[in-house]
């Protein structure tokens, strides 16, 4: 029993909840509503988030797993290996998802058909958008955006334009530079159907449309009328040279060859994220 309840949690993928704190941006960003109960309660949708992007992760890992088992990295996680059981891994994903909608609607009722939304667009992902070109890592940045939504939503704040198309774009950016990181070190795994869909070149143009959209419309955002009414200060503008530090690193990152995971190679890189937690700090001081 206890094998089984390790091997569900390694399955939810710990190390991918990362992507759920940019539901904490909403109260980064508006000072007058941090307190101890809107963090709380940001607290409480980050977790329902886990959990449920934890049962979609275990549900994707049945549905590749004749992929994922000659895969020479996949073939390591538990559904693929045979440490952990098909029946009890999909017990354990719908209890993840039903727990997870189902607390969400005592939290907040906009909140939980927002994390409805993110279900049945991971559900769509899994089932159908990741196989097609571009609508895939459409699929991805509409999560990101859903959480950031989630995030405003439970602390009864609201998301600009601009940062919201900044949050876009930033994950259009990470999804494409996964597709050349798996490009660079798998291009011969026969079993990546969807990534060999894409050629180096196609991906290395798109990434730049979207890092140079990042970088412009987060500029913007912070010299907006609104972002000044609403801060009553154009010093955000000092937390754009992260932002270009940031993706310049990433894109360095992405050119070394290492048969990492993509999500531990990003989270072992000590400048990027310390450069993370410096942007984090100085918003701080900034706005606070």
């Amino acid at each position: 029993m206890k094998k089984n309840i390790r091997f569900l949690i390694i399955s939810m993928r710990p190390i991918q909840w990362t992507k759920n704190l940019i539901i904490f941006s909403p109260l980064l960003f508006a000072p007058y509503k941090f307190n101890i109960n809107t963090l709380k309660i940001a607290t409480i949708a980050f977790i329902l988030f886990c959990f449920l992007s934890g049962g979609l992760y275990i549900i994707n890992d049945l549905l590749d797993l004749k992929e994922d088992k000659i895969h020479f990295l996949k073939k390591k996680r538990p559904i693929a290996s045979g440490k952990l059981d098909n029946k009890i891994a999909l017990i354990g994903s719908l209890f993840l998802l039903i727990l997870s909608i189902s607390l969400s609607f005592l939290l907040n009722f906009n909140f939980a058909l927002i994390l409805t939304c993110y279900l049945i667009l991971q559900l769509m992902y899994s089932f159908y958008t990741k196989k097609v070109m571009i609508l895939n890592a459409f699929s991805v940045a509409v999560g990101f955006v859903l959480r950031a939504l989630g995030g405003a939503e439970v602390i009864k704040s609201s998301l600009t334009s601009w940062f919201t198309l900044s949050i876009f774009f930033l994950a259009m950016l990470l999804s494409f530079g996964k597709q050349k990181y798996e490009l660079t070190i798998l291009s011969e795994d026969s079993n990546l159907k969807n990534i060999c869909q894409y050629n180096k070149s196609l991906v290395e143009y798109v990434m730049l449309i979207n890092a140079c959209a990042v970088i412009i419309i987060y500029s913007l955002y912070t010299l907006s009328e609104r972002a000044l009414q609403k801060f009553q200060t154009q010093n955000l503008v000092y937390t754009i040279p992260f932002i270009v530090f940031g993706i310049c690193r990433y894109f360095f990152i992405l050119d070394k060859k290492e048969f990492k995971e993509y999500e531990k190679k990003l989270l072992a890189d000590k400048p990027l994220i310390l450069n993370v937690f410096i942007y984090v700090i100085v918003v701080i001081i900034i706005l606070y």
